[in-house]
């Protein structure tokens, strides 16, 4: 391998974190559009949150919309460059995969976003908000592959750290959905069982990953995880226990997609 050809993981890397970072935008901003555009904190709270989800009269504010734009277009332009770096002159076999992975959820995001205007479309909804958390979870997948150590990809694991990892990617839908379908309030029975079992699985997800990270202090990837672990746990209940103030749904949404990758960094670390 030539000098070129041995620095290009360590640009694809940067180019990598740079797009990590304005995922976790793009995933905080349409996480607050779409909050507030329902209503979440609302003057006349929470009477006036149904009321403004059912007219679907309270449109986001032409500056949110707009830093939402250049954000996400900012995201998929270096995903375009990103994929064209990893491709040429000579392919670059352990990143081709996720970052073409990548560029096609992007692209597919943005012919979704056609139709994310109506706060009311809950399958719309639903497939933005799994598919911001892809975009966080795919961007720090190429983070790891293009180091040194990520190359090999050993991925092995515990059998309760692999069952830790399904659990809290299980919860992280469920949380999706129930925010996909404004079932903050809903006290219907199916919305009272999803926020159970969006709980439960919270609790039973954090005690085995934070078990296994316990027992690996001495890795960075360990302490990253367990802070994540009880800032997620401490901004549910304040977005529960708080009469769901806007900041703190937000922060929900922007700590799960940290969490997921966190989770996965940590299993990489920890094979």
């Amino acid at each position: 391998m030539d000098a070129s050809q041995a620095i290009r993981p360590r640009r694809v890397r940067i180019l990598a974190l740079v797009l990590t970072a304005l995922s976790l935008g793009v995933v905080g901003v349409s996480a607050f559009l779409r909050l507030q555009g329902a209503g979440l904190g609302c003057a006349d709270w929470p009477a006036c949150y149904g009321q403004l989800l059912a007219a679907a009269t309270h449109s986001p504010p032409p500056v949110g919309r707009l830093i939402h734009r250049i954000v996400a277009t900012s995201a998929l332009l270096l995903a375009i460059a990103l994929a064209w770096y990893v491709l040429r002159p000579r392919p670059l076999p352990p990143l081709v995969r996720p970052v073409l992975a990548l560029l096609g959820l992007m692209l597919f995001l943005s012919v979704v976003g056609i139709w994310s205007a109506d706060p009311r479309r809950t399958l719309v909804n639903f497939i933005n908000l799994v598919g911001g958390l892809g975009l966080v979870s795919m961007s720090w997948r190429i983070v790891m592959a293009s180091t040194e150590a990520g190359m090999p990809g050993r991925t092995s694991s515990s059998p309760a750290l692999a069952a830790g990892m399904i659990l809290l990617a299980a919860t992280v839908i469920l949380g999706a959905l129930i925010g996909a379908s404004y079932a903050a309030l809903d006290g219907s029975a199916g919305g009272t069982a999803l926020h159970w079992l969006h709980r439960i699985g919270a609790v039973i997800a954090v005690l085995l990953l934070g078990q296994a990270a316990f027992k690996r202090l001495d890795s960075m990837a360990s302490k990253v995880l367990l802070g994540l672990l009880g800032l997620e746990i401490l901004l549910g209940a304040i977005t529960v226990m708080g009469d769901f103030p806007l900041w703190a749904a937000v922060g929900h949404n922007v700590a799960a997609a940290a969490l997921l990758a966190s989770a996965a960094q940590f299993r990489r670390t920890s094979a």
